[in-house]
């Protein structure tokens, strides 16, 4: 399922394939000693304020979330037009 926040509403959405993250944590350790040998360490981390612009969420989900099923009965496809 997914929410559409334009139109406030859900839908069903298919899986078409499964994601593969394998390339990853080679990924990782290229990026990790390319850091260290440049910086030769991490800086400092620093926080959000508590009003920072990021923190206040307008995504919020206003509708409850309907059953899959509802929403499957609910889909009209615009390939599956009955003339």
């Amino acid at each position: 399922m997914a929410y559409n926040k334009r139109s406030r509403s859900y839908s069903v959405v298919p899986v078409k394939v499964e994601k593969q993250y394998s390339y990853v944590p080679n990924l990782l350790v290229k990026v990790l000693k390319e850091r260290l040998s440049v910086f030769r360490g991490q800086p400092k981390r620093t926080g959000l304020l508590p009003d920072y612009p990021a923190r206040i969420c307008n995504t919020i989900v206003v509708a409850p979330k309907p059953s899959k099923a509802d929403l499957i009965k609910r889909h009209r496809s615009r390939f599956d037009k009955k003339e």
